[in-house]
């Protein structure tokens, strides 16, 4: 019975390994709305959702190779992991709630902290500058500078 449930856990810290590697890329497009222009999870959404599947597979692992003698080992054992995952779930649900989007009621930033909208309407922006980068004798646009009323002066 032990040797099954050794095994499903060694399956496991490989699924779940793997998964570190490439499911950040496919699941932090969370649902939203239909009408937006544009939107996307910060890079730092995709690095911490990497990072904490690839700490719970660690934890697993560690979990797998530590065979406790005492019963109060066990439990400390079993304490310990469970918080830990608990802890990288937490990170992981943090990193689906990071993102940035344009509609057309202006633009909604969710920082990686944060479980507060920051809502800029479209009449608080007083100006929108385009950044552009030369690269091998290219011009090509790099990215957009939006300048709020509240934080520009002229």
């Amino acid at each position: 019975m032990e040797s099954n449930g050794r095994q499903i856990q060694f399956g496991l810290i490989i699924i779940v390994f793997l998964s570190s590697l490439i499911v950040h890329v496919i699941q932090l497009y969370p649902i939203r709305p239909i009408e937006f222009y544009y939107f996307a999870p910060y890079l730092n959404a995709y690095i911490i959702f990497m990072v904490s599947l690839f700490v719970m597979a660690l934890v697993l692992r560690i979990n797998y190779l530590i065979i406790p003698k005492t019963k109060k080992s066990k439990n400390i054992q079993r304490g310990l992991v469970s918080a830990s995952l608990l802890i990288a779930l937490g990170f992981i649900a943090l990193s689906f709630n990071a993102y940035k989007w344009i509609d057309s009621r202006g633009i909604h930033m969710n920082p990686f902290f944060s479980l507060k909208v920051n809502f800029v309407e479209w009449k608080e922006i007083v100006k929108v500058e385009q950044v552009n980068q030369e690269k091998s004798g290219m011009t090509k646009p790099d990215h957009l500078g939006f300048y709020i009323s509240r934080w520009f002066h002229n």
